[in-house]
């Protein structure tokens, strides 16, 4: 059995607005807003990225490029399901996953479930299975300052 592990990584600007952010689709209140090309749920990408991680397949700008009329205001859930069969194809088994959401701006706590929920729905995993953890930058840097939302993300997966 051979066993990997794919990390993953989103940054994204925020803006002040009266809005809410998307965390693995999940709707957030917040008092910014993201700016991005697609919707910018960054826990999509950095899974995404993850993934393909895994498989060395490059990262997310490789086939959904932020530049394209084609990727603008996409449902970044587009992008993960694409990363996951990536690692199916080859073989990859999903068993494990952890993110963590670094954000001043919003406590997210009272979203860990459904954030956890979403996740092992989308992935078929238990929800000992997925691990969903906050920071913040304690004021410093861009998301320290609400400047920004950061996202990382560890995969493991199996291959008999």
């Amino acid at each position: 059995m051979k066993i990997k592990v794919g990390y993953g990584y989103d940054i994204h600007r925020l803006e002040k607005g009266d809005s809410s952010l998307l965390l693995a689709g999940v709707k957030v209140s917040s008092p910014y807003q993201v700016i991005a090309h697609s919707d910018g749920d960054a826990l999509y990408h950095s899974l995404a990225n993850a993934l393909l991680s895994i498989v060395g397949a490059g990262d997310i700008g490789t086939y959904f490029p932020d530049n394209s009329e084609k990727t603008k205001n996409m449902d970044s859930r587009e992008i993960v399901l694409f990363a996951k069969e990536e690692c199916e194809k080859r073989g990859y088994e999903i068993i494990s996953i952890c993110v963590d959401i670094i954000l001043e701006a919003v406590r997210l706590s009272p979203y860990r479930e459904k954030i956890q929920n979403s996740l092992s729905s989308l992935f078929s995993l238990e929800k000992e299975d997925v691990n969903v953890a906050f920071n913040t930058k304690e004021g410093l840097g861009a998301v320290g300052q609400n400047e920004a939302i950061e996202v990382t993300s560890l995969v493991t997966v199996k291959k008999d």
